[in-house]
């Protein structure tokens, strides 16, 4: 009699386990493609201000911004960065990039607090940006093809465009 009475016990014990085992497999996956879907937009939105960074200063770097220039037109923008560099910190795995990442932006801070803060002439301070966007660019060649490949994986692992 009381092996009747165990049965249907242990069948409820095993299957609560087992119901509690896949669902947290479940969540666990839910959050992962989440964390993916969150990384993916993040490096897409950096990829983009990089990209517009380039084509803004680029033409500082060669010298080629015409004869009136606005040295507040080739200030390299920070706006994306600045609102996701936390959360980035948590999501990307890759510490290079990271660094990488921080290291181009600190750049771009100081020229734009140079450009800021300078009251010398427009062609000095147009001059003394040459120099600081040619770091700039170089820092670009290379972030910008590991956010682009990292973009790649992401869309592969489950990211936004691999449901689509």
């Amino acid at each position: 009699m009381p092996s009747a009475l165990l049965a249907p016990v242990l069948a409820a014990l095993i299957g609560a386990i087992l119901g509690s085992t896949a669902t947290h497999k479940w969540q666990v996956r839910r959050e992962r493609k989440q964390r993916l879907r969150e990384l993916s937009g993040i490096i897409r939105l950096l990829d983009k201000e990089v990209e517009r960074n380039q084509k803004r200063i680029d033409p500082v770097s060669k010298g080629t911004y015409g004869r009136s220039p606005n040295p507040h037109e080739h200030v390299p923008a920070t706006n994306v960065w600045d609102k996701v560099n936390v959360r980035l910190a948590q999501l990307l795995e890759d510490d290079g990039l990271f660094a990488d990442l921080v290291e181009y932006y600190e750049k771009a801070h100081d020229l734009a607090k140079f450009v800021q803060d300078s009251s010398a002439p427009t062609q000095s301070v147009m001059n003394r940006m040459s120099i600081r966007s040619r770091r700039l660019i170089d820092l670009s060649k290379n972030v910008r093809p590991r956010l682009q490949e990292l973009i790649g994986k992401t869309k592969l692992k489950g990211g936004r465009d691999a449901q689509e």
